[in-house]
């Protein structure tokens, strides 16, 4: 119905309860509360048939019912607390309600970022409901395509295992389920030059006979042992109660010795020492 100023009245019913403050979003308008919603009075009231304000705020959205301390919250501050909401397949995820000028009543994702870095253009990474990824890749304007699923053959990937490949130092990942041949195995994430990411399980080469080492869950065995029997190369994975890393079973097989590691004897004393290759291809270890 019209006013006498020829402003278009809308027929929700105003509550009882003091206005909640001006608008964030037009500045002009004051934010009331009807028996349908929170709204701007610029889009309850609108000028000759144009709304000059498009904030309505719903009494249950996104799995939230809406008090009016978070209204206040929206007002004063722009924006509510996070909290963890629903989407429309009523799965949960971390966000928060923001007003944004000129626009209306937005949700805002709350991004968890992890202490790494993208390696391919440095932007910080972000764990989302199904992978680590570049922040520059959920942008509007996409600058990065890189992420890592955090689920792969039937094992989470944990979100200190993602930080410790961006920043250059991914280690063996193990209980990697295959399907197809149904057995568990042991693989890493490894970078190519041209960006892309595969899973391999090749950590260099035999120092006896030049053939592929490959890790399994309790060694790393020469390829030719599994394959011809021809070659019996093998190195443990643990050593004097220390799980050898990515980076010192390579170290053993291209220099022939790893780096000083914590070690512990049986009785638990502790050691620093480090294991290197025979003549014959035997693995020694020697106590510092």
């Amino acid at each position: 119905r019209l006013s006498s100023d020829n402003e278009v009245i809308n027929p929700r019913t105003i509550a009882t309860e003091p206005e909640f403050g001006i608008c964030p979003c037009c500045g002009t308008g004051h934010i009331v509360k009807t028996d349908t919603d929170y709204v701007c009075t610029n889009r309850l009231y609108s000028h000759n048939g144009v709304k000059s304000c498009n904030l309505s705020i719903p009494f249950y959205i996104h799995g939230i019912a809406v008090t009016d301390n978070m209204v206040r919250q929206l007002v004063n501050d722009g924006k509510t607390e996070p909290m963890v909401m629903t989407d429309s397949k009523v799965k949960p995820f971390k966000g928060r309600f923001i007003a944004v000028p000129g626009k209306g009543l937005e949700v805002e994702f709350n991004r968890d970022y992890l202490n790494a870095y993208c390696p391919v253009c440095g932007g910080r990474i972000v764990k989302t409901k199904s992978r680590y990824a570049c922040e520059n890749m959920l942008s509007k304007h996409p600058t990065c395509d890189f992420y890592l699923p955090n689920y792969y053959c039937g094992r989470i990937i944990t979100p200190k295992e993602a930080e410790d490949f961006c920043n250059g130092q991914g280690d063996i990942l193990d209980d990697l389920y295959d399907r197809k041949k149904k057995r568990h195995y042991s693989a890493y994430i490894n970078r190519h030059p041209d960006g892309s990411l595969t899973w391999d399980s090749v950590v260099g080469s035999c120092p006896i006979c030049g053939g592929s080492v490959l890790v399994s869950g309790s060694a790393f065995n020469c390829s030719n042992n599994a394959k011809s029997k021809t070659c019996t190369f093998h190195v443990w994975r643990n050593y004097e109660h220390h799980r050898l890393t990515l980076t010192e079973i390579r170290d053993l097989l291209k220099d022939g010795k790893t780096k000083p590691f914590i070690a512990y004897d049986e009785k638990g004393h502790k050691s620093n020492c480090y294991l290197m290759l025979g003549q014959n291809g035997e693995v020694i270890t020697k106590n510092i």
